[in-house]
């Protein structure tokens, strides 16, 4: 008998609210151990809305949360991270005027670790993004958009999280660039981190994934396998250009 994946993240019914306005209403979806799941949707359809919450940064007005079997729809943020979940955000959100290795070190701060622990997560980043190495003492805010998105990816990394959630890593940057940030993302997966993506490039997020879901007004309308959701005849139509 095959043992059955344990989920490593369980949203059930989840609901948030701006106000009046209900930006997520009874989303379902689970990110098994050692799966990369892929969020899609348009603008304004409640993705980011959905990641901060897991993250704590929104509150949720219902359903639940879970974690490795534990509610953390209830923590702080930084209490969530020291959990094993970690985000890295839309539009980056460096810190300009501090260098490289600052905001590296940024990442690991809730962690506590000897310099000789600092060191192995260092090394891990840059095996991940060489050029970070290179810019270590180079401010943040000068950095190019693809290596600042390396940046805000490497920082989370920093705290070792089991589940890494990423809000659109492809945002603003060129094609080349796009498929070396997802080429990493795989390696990432392929070091045993789960992932929960948010991209608005469809087809990389879809191809790169083993599960999709599809979220349009707050609510998940679709949810396969992410090669089927690829030859789905709606979502080419909507999200593929087709």
């Amino acid at each position: 008998m095959e043992t059955p994946n344990v989920a490593t993240l369980e949203l059930h019914d989840l609901k948030v609210r701006y106000g009046a306005i209900e930006a997520v209403r009874d989303v379902s979806l689970h990110v098994d151990a050692g799966e990369i799941v892929t969020l899609i949707g348009g603008n304004g359809a409640g993705k980011t809305t959905t990641l901060k919450t897991i993250s704590g940064v929104l509150r949720s007005v219902g359903g639940t949360i879970t974690f490795e079997d534990e509610r953390i729809d209830r923590l702080k943020p930084h209490e969530i991270v020291a959990r094993g979940v970690c985000q890295a955000p839309e539009g980056r959100h460096i810190f300009p005027r501090m260098t490289v290795r600052d905001n590296l070190e940024m990442g690991a701060y809730g962690r506590r670790v000897r310099t000789t622990v600092l060191s192995e997560d260092f090394d891990r980043v840059f095996s991940l993004f060489p050029v970070l190495k290179e810019r270590l003492k180079q401010a943040g805010g000068t950095l190019s958009g693809g290596e600042q998105q390396m940046l805000a990816i490497g920082r989370a990394l920093m705290a070792r999280p089991r589940l890494l959630l990423l809000d659109e890593p492809s945002m603003g940057l060129a094609p080349q660039l796009v498929d070396l940030i997802f080429s990493i993302i795989v390696e990432i997966n392929r070091q045993g981190t789960s992932i929960l993506l948010i991209e608005q490039n469809a087809q990389m997020a879809l191809q790169t994934a083993n599960r999709g879901y599809v979220i349009e007004t707050g609510a998940i309308v679709l949810h396969d396998d992410a090669k089927k959701l690829l030859g789905n005849d709606q979502v080419r139509k909507a999200y593929l250009g087709e």
